[in-house]
């Protein structure tokens, strides 16, 4: 029986870019269903939260699985390759390390709490202020909070899941203005960035000048490090903790990484991913009458159009 996997992920999600990466290098043919994270719907409406009780993305779907942690998606996708070693080796132990490590990492405060307070930025973030706006984001946080509340009246079942919603939402809106509660998560990243500097130091030494975090070959703990530096790329925090001069090994390890197609094509390209992705959704909505061939040629076109000339900058 072909093997049916479904993913709903939102493309510049970062846990959504590790379930991605996982797929991709393991070579498995999946379906993706776009879930906008930033909008209204889908993902707080009662048939995602029946699927996903945390209403986040990305959730996997294999056959009867659903998987709906990132990790837990990329150990189920990889187990037992190299890309997921098995834990009962000494190289299997070393990936798990690195893995929860960077899992580690306050992405969230980091994100958000640079988009909150956008002087924290390095060298500003590249994106376009349409997408990567304070004010905005504040307005959908407040959205989806209103929203979540009508739906939890709609569906009493749903209550304790929308709660949770309703909780984390007025959180972020009291947390990612407050700088002071933000600073601590990027300052803790310098001890980070200096592990792994001695890390891929150690790795590059007496062996091929190829290696990856924890060997010769690309696993998941590599997955985590490149969405990670992909992300502080995105909001112009790059700078700050590696460059030829301060952890150069960090920055050349980026720079090989950038190059590798899961990488670039799912984190590299994350903002005009999602443009067209999104824009694809709108036309396939309002433009039903086109159908066939007319329709896709028309959505693909306006997509490359629109993500080029507007967020490709």
């Amino acid at each position: 029986m072909e093997r049916k996997v479904k993913l709903y992920y939102f493309p510049v999600s970062y846990y959504s870019q590790k379930a991605c990466i996982a797929l991709e290098e393991m070579g498995v043919a999946y379906e993706s269903v776009l879930i906008d994270i930033h909008g209204s719907k889908p993902q707080k409406e009662a048939w995602y939260l029946r699927l996903n009780p945390n209403g986040t993305v990305p959730t996997l779907q294999d056959g009867d699985v659903i998987v709906t942690e990132s990790e837990d998606i990329v150990t189920h996708v990889g187990k037992g390759s190299q890309l997921v070693p098995d834990v009962n080796t000494k190289y299997g132990q070393e990936v798990a390390k690195w893995r929860k490590t960077i899992n580690a990492v306050s992405i969230e405060t980091i994100t958000m709490g640079t988009v909150f307070n956008p002087e924290l930025s390095c060298s500003g973030f590249k994106a376009p202020k349409s997408v990567l706006n304070r004010e905005k984001v504040k307005a959908s946080f407040q959205a989806q909070l209103d929203e979540c509340k009508q739906l939890m009246e709609k569906n009493p079942d749903l209550r304790k899941e929308y709660e949770a919603k309703i909780n984390k939402l007025q959180w972020r809106l009291q947390t990612y203005g407050d700088k002071s509660k933000i600073t601590p998560a990027l300052d803790n990243l310098e001890s980070l960035f200096d592990q792994l500097e001695q890390q891929l130091t150690k790795m590059a030494a007496g062996q091929s000048p190829n290696q990856w975090l924890c060997g010769p070959h690309f696993t998941a703990a590599d997955i985590n490090l490149c969405i990670t530096l992909g992300r502080l790329d995105l909001l112009g925090l790059a700078e700050r903790y590696h460059s030829d001069t301060k952890r150069p090994r960090v920055h050349e390890y980026w720079r090989r990484a950038q190059m590798r197609p899961s990488i670039n094509r799912v984190t590299v390209h994350a903002i005009r991913n999602t443009m067209r992705a999104m824009f694809g959704q709108s036309v396939r909505k309002t433009l039903p009458v086109l159908g066939g061939l007319l329709a896709v040629g028309l959505a693909a076109g306006l997509a490359v159009y629109f993500a080029q000339k507007r967020y490709v900058q």
